[in-house]
């Protein structure tokens, strides 16, 4: 499949190809997209801080339970403590980090870089997969679809992306996946589709 550099039509829109070597190309998020996912966490992180700091002005008093009783006032600080610190992650990499994928016949190299320092995985001879779960969370459910590479005999499996709005950008960014690099592509009720352009033999 020829993917000319630019930005991609929908759903693909918040994704960018860029030229790469060697008649490979680079696929990253956009730089409008990338900045959504950091304000995004950057408001998490203000709502999971403050929790914590009120947590932490009230830890030295006993919190009581409705029916009698109470429990350590420090409890919250352990409860929201945790998303705040993961949160905090999330934005530092949203915000200052970066993922390419290069893609090309037989070949996906993921290269992230992050203040300067940079590392890549790189996979052969795979396949790949669209996986589909529903996360509940309290009353409210949503769809979790991901992308995964799955490296044989050795045991390597990533998750390469996860929507969890639908699954049209998780399936047609598989699609993408699986036209450049030539390998099948499994969907969720087991149907493995071959990649277009696969050369057989």
């Amino acid at each position: 499949m020829s993917v000319e550099p630019g930005p991609l039509p929908k759903p693909l829109d918040k994704w960018i190809v860029l030229p790469g070597e060697a008649g490979t190309i680079q696929l990253t998020r956009t730089a409008w997209s990338r900045g959504g996912n950091a304000l995004g966490y950057l408001v998490a992180f203000a709502l999971f801080a403050g929790l914590t700091v009120m947590s932490l002005l009230r830890a030295d008093r006993p919190i009581p339970l409705e029916g009698g009783g109470s429990m350590p006032g420090w409890t919250f600080v352990v409860f929201f403590g945790p998303f705040a610190a993961g949160v905090l992650v999330a934005l530092v990499w949203h915000a200052l980090g970066r993922e390419e994928w290069r893609l090309g016949e037989n070949l996906l190299e993921v290269q992230r870089t992050l203040l300067g320092r940079s590392w890549a995985r790189r996979y052969t001879d795979a396949r790949l997969q669209i996986s589909y779960r529903l996360q509940v969370a309290g009353p409210a459910a949503h769809e979790v679809w991901s992308l995964w590479v799955k490296s044989p005999g050795r045991g390597r499996s990533r998750r390469l992306f996860t929507g969890s709005w639908g699954s049209a950008e998780v399936g047609a960014l598989g699609e993408l996946v699986s036209s450049c690099t030539h390998w099948p592509l499994e969907l969720p009720n087991g149907t493995v589709a071959p990649a277009a352009g696969r050369r057989e033999g």
